[in-house]
């Protein structure tokens, strides 16, 4: 059996291990999210239901800090199969506590796992930002 496919031909898999952190990054994506709507993901969940936590930063929250109040945090349990998710533009541009989300410069976007008892696998497809509008900075 291969990969499970959301959209197109390919999916990513994600090894996923017992540290206190464990998932994946994605650096190489557009960085300009004005005039965006919304950033939708599929997640495939091959086992039991699991908390997948996702983040986003911008250029003002790289450095030594990395303060958790200072970036988007989100969360889902994924059941078993596909898991759709969209987060709304709005929710990112007004996620930190003492200021708005550069858009313009948006750094990373991750997906975790935290403290798994046992090894398991997801599959990310379908990564994609939704056009539309939003607040600007």
């Amino acid at each position: 059996m291969g990969y499970p496919v959301r959209a197109g031909k390919y999916s990513a898999e994600i090894r996923l291990t017992t540290d206190r952190y464990s998932g994946v990054s994605l650096f190489h994506f557009p960085q300009d999210w004005r005039g965006k709507n919304a950033l939708a993901f599929s997640v495939f969940n091959p086992g039991e239901p699991v908390e997948l936590l996702f983040r986003v930063h911008d250029r003002l929250h790289t450095g030594d800090k990395q303060e958790y109040h200072d970036r988007f945090n989100g969360g889902r349990i994924l059941a078993r199969g596909w898991n759709d998710i969209v987060i709304p533009m709005t929710a990112i541009h007004d996620a930190p506590a003492s200021r708005k989300m550069d858009l313009a410069h948006i750094r990373g976007f991750g997906l975790f796992v935290m403290d798994q008892p046992e090894p398991r696998l997801l599959y990310l497809d379908d990564v994609r930002l939704v056009e539309g509008n939003h607040p600007e900075e």
